[in-house]
């Protein structure tokens, strides 16, 4: 079983109302919901083995790339968008280690 820390959870939320998780989709409304209630959105997650949790409906899109060529883009489910940040804050000490400048 694999659970998120609280701390991580809360820097995502704050990381994604200020650099947004894509420039190609608008900004997704479920984020007002949120936001209203960041506490009980953090304490379900954090409670939520993500081990075990699949991924939820995302949406994609097919957006131009140059004048003749096209790529698939894809915007996860808010709540995934949150687990892979927090993801990311947990073990952002292991992947710069790992970094070779």
């Amino acid at each position: 079983m694999l659970k998120l820390q609280k701390k991580s959870i809360s820097w995502a939320i704050k990381s994604l109302n200020k650099h947004h998780d894509t420039y190609i989709f608008p900004y997704p409304f479920e984020f007002l919901a949120i936001n209203e209630n960041q506490n009980d959105v953090i304490n379900h997650i954090s409670d939520t083995d993500i081990c075990t949790t699949g991924i939820r409906a995302y949406r994609n899109a097919l957006t131009p790339k140059r004048i003749f060529s096209f790529r698939i883009a894809t915007q996860l489910d808010p709540i995934d968008s949150i687990i892979t940040h927090s993801i990311l804050y947990e073990i952002y000490n292991e992947i710069e280690k790992t970094l070779i400048y």
